[in-house]
């Protein structure tokens, strides 16, 4: 029976918990036995069910995974790999590893795009609130007092009276802009679907993250068991679908068939810095390499969380210092005039 694909979210708490019993020396059709009995969720425990079935059965753990048709095909790879080398339990390790950087560099973004963009929203609906109604109210009080807007203030009355018989197009759109700024904030699939679209940029920030995304892959490969090659073609499977990437990418593995060392390929195909190739060649030459690949994964993560913080940043002044001018320009249009007429009245 095929099931829906999990998230990254149920992916990785999956593997995560599978690992741990494993890691107690329990069997893999007892392990997931286990998981069954506390699982809550209907539909996750049918999945869990069907792997349980599967694997008492005799078949393999990638059998499990695979014959249910809930998994990204890399998790499958790497479940086949760390049974054949005997590392089924760092092969889970690495895809929970995996997953829960994924929702992490995406939670960062959530926030990062959210604040700014919340922002601009507020600010904006203010200045519609002035031109919309604050101005033609304002505009009958000059009338009574038998005076008239001159000047900014008329300038300004007049984009109102333009914006008035819009305002129905101009309301739909910005609700049309709040509904997506929620939907980014709160639903994981419409974030990703979105987050993925701006990671097709093979600029800036975005090249950043997506060689990030490929060393992290790279480090569940080798983290499996594979050979760096191995582990080099699987990350191009997993995290590839840009290009440029994808020809750094082959043009690394094309270099470690050839016996390059994987720190020299990396850096020979600008997948890597030199301060990180050197911590690499480190790592390998100490007999840790996994770790060293797992840091540097993680170090360009922060690098790119940080340069998308720092964008942003620098947007969020900007927009207030913007706002703020427009919206205390049509205050003091409005209400510079009025103290005059006020002063000479008195």
């Amino acid at each position: 029976m095929k099931h829906p694909v999990l998230s990254h979210q149920q992916t990785g708490q999956l593997c995560r918990r599978l690992e741990y019993f494993l890691s107690a020396g329990i069997s893999v059709p007892e392990s997931i036995f286990l998981l069954l009995e506390d699982e809550k969720d209907p539909a996750m425990a049918a999945l869990l069910k069907d792997m349980a079935d599967t694997a008492a059965s005799g078949y393999s753990a990638y059998e499990a995974f695979d014959k249910t048709g809930a998994f990204a095909p890399y998790v499958c790879k790497m479940i086949k790999v760390g049974e054949q080398t005997g590392r089924l339990e760092d092969a889970l390790s690495a895809v929970s590893s995996y997953c829960f950087s994924k929702i992490e560099a995406q939670e960062q973004l959530r926030l990062s795009v959210l604040h700014p963009s919340l922002l601009f929203l507020i600010m904006t609906g203010v200045v519609l609130i002035l031109l919309g109604k604050v101005l033609p109210v304002m505009e009958q009080v000059y009338v009574q007092m038998g005076a008239g807007m001159s000047g900014a203030g008329a300038l300004l009355l007049s984009v109102s009276r333009l914006l008035l018989p819009a305002m129905p197009v101009v309301l739909f759109l910005f609700a049309l802009a709040a509904g997506l700024l929620a939907a980014f904030a709160f639903s994981s699939k419409f974030r990703a679907a979105v987050t993925d679209r701006w990671q097709k940029n093979e600029k800036g920030v975005w090249a950043l993250s997506a060689k990030a995304d490929l060393i992290r892959s790279l480090s569940m490969g080798l983290a499996s068991g594979l050979s760096t090659e191995d582990a080099m073609g699987l990350a191009l499977e997993v995290a590839c679908d840009r290009p440029q990437l994808k020809k750094a990418a082959e043009l690394c593995k094309e270099e470690l068939s050839k016996g390059v060392p994987l720190y020299e390929a990396l850096c020979g195909a600008g997948l890597l810095s030199s301060p990180d190739a050197a911590l690499l060649s480190a790592g390998f030459r100490s007999g840790r390499g996994d770790e060293a690949v797992a840091e540097a994964a993680e170090s360009l993560t922060k690098q790119a969380a940080d340069k998308l913080q720092e964008r942003m940043a620098s947007v969020e002044p900007v927009l207030v210092i913007v706002l703020c001018v427009i919206t205390g320009a049509i205050l003091l249009s409005v209400m510079l005039p009025l103290l005059d007429i006020m002063s000479a009245i008195g």
